[in-house]
């Protein structure tokens, strides 16, 4: 099944991109999506380990399904000062 992956924040720079389409195995989970994710962009790894994860107006977990055509936002940390 095919999601799109939203990238925000520095994931957006370091990915070169706002967006990446991806297909995952029909069952997927969130973490199989991101283990997908930085297969293709290694350069991701650090970042999106520390990400929130979002699908709409909710955050969501890791183990989470996902279905056909699902928007993930990855949301990286931020610090303020």
């Amino acid at each position: 099944m095919q999601i799109t992956i939203e990238f925000h924040g520095v994931l957006e720079r370091l990915a070169g991109a706002a967006s990446m389409s991806l297909i995952v195995a029909d069952g997927a989970v969130v973490a199989d999506a991101l283990e997908l994710l930085t297969q293709k962009a290694p350069n991701l790894v650090d970042t999106v380990e520390r990400s929130a994860c979002a699908i709409g107006d909710s955050l969501v977990s890791r183990s989470d399904s996902l279905s056909h055509g699902a928007r993930l936002a990855l949301l990286p940390p931020v610090a303020g000062g």
